[in-house]
């Protein structure tokens, strides 16, 4: 499963190249409540057909509306408040105001940049002048996160490198949880150098690395952005995954496992010199307590774990 944002470029890109203009609308700015995040987009087809989401469902059907009526100019900053018109505030059920960069596109140039950079790892800036609509890529490589602002006449929107998600043991969670992991924009690496279970994975668009996981946490890219879970149920694997993880900026990292074997797991980390700091960083059982011991789900409460400590929800 690919993440919303690869989807919506991809998509956009196959109409452009089909013919069909297409309107790329952008969330620049929230005041009060929204559904939706600052940064993300949406593609709507020349004929109304639509790709993404901006509002959460709230405002997609007045924007196909209004393009089909030709009310938009080629690049513009649209503010749309509930507190202004009576049936804005029906859709927009939260109270708040949104500013979108609405822009007529014709050409992929100005969005196929997105997909080359997410590709190779590459943080960059598209920048758009709400004077000509003229679009630039530049290179950035000290942001953290898709962030948005405005300046001099223009709009600029960072992209940054997808964060990983690191997956110690290729069993039957991570089945589960890796094509999870995508769909939320997570580069998903999965790791077991086991030949057992490296030949029963079955997820051609994910492959295994045979690395050992120690290893392999010191050739990747690992930011605070970034979460590592051992899977494996097997010390010689986990807990060395975990010796590494644990002194990496990783903003979650984690193992599956029993509360008994959790407590035996700290007691082996105190002897591979991790300091307490370090041993309390680690999660464990990975997940939040489901009562459940089906694989499905397991994965499930794992990501919502993830995504918990992602949003500092405690």
């Amino acid at each position: 499963m690919k993440a919303e944002q690869q989807v919506i470029v991809e998509m956009a890109i196959d109409w452009l190249q089909s013919g069909y203009p297409v309107w790329w609308i952008s969330l620049i700015k929230v005041s009060g409540s929204a559904p939706r995040e600052v940064g993300v987009f949406i593609a709507i087809r020349a004929d109304g057909e639509v790709c993404g989401s901006i509002s959460g469902g709230c405002l997609e059907e007045f924007l196909v509306e209004r393009i089909q009526l030709n009310e938009f100019p080629v690049i513009s900053v649209q503010t749309l408040s509930a507190w202004d018109h009576d049936n804005l505030a029906l859709m927009l059920p939260c109270g708040g105001s949104l500013d979108l960069l609405i822009e007529k596109l014709t050409s992929e140039e100005s969005i196929s940049s997105i997909l080359s950079a997410s590709e190779n790892q590459k943080r960059i800036i598209r920048s758009v002048c709400l004077h000509t609509g003229e679009v630039e890529f530049l290179d950035h490589k000290e942001c953290n996160s898709l962030t948005v602002f405005r300046e001099n006449g223009k709009v600029f929107q960072i992209f940054d490198r997808p964060p990983i998600l690191l997956l110690i043991g290729a069993t039957q969670v991570a089945k589960y949880l890796a094509p999870m992991a995508q769909s939320l924009n997570y580069q998903v690496v999965v790791c077991d150098p086991r030949e057992l279970y490296q030949a029963s994975w079955s997820l051609a668009e994910i492959p295994v690395s045979q690395s050992m996981p120690d290893d392999l946490i010191k050739q990747i890219i690992i930011d605070d952005r970034c979460a590592i879970i051992t899977l494996a149920h097997d010390p010689k694997l986990d807990d060395m995954a975990l010796m590494e993880a644990l002194r990496s900026p990783a903003f979650y990292v984690a193992a599956m496992g029993s509360r008994k074997t959790h407590q035996k797991r700290r007691e082996r980390l105190r002897q591979l010199d991790l300091s307490e700091e370090q041993i309390a960083r680690l999660h464990g059982p990975a997940g939040i307590d489901i009562r459940s011991k089906r694989p499905a789900e397991i994965a499930i409460s794992i990501m919502a774990e993830v995504i918990a400590k992602k949003n500092n929800v405690e």
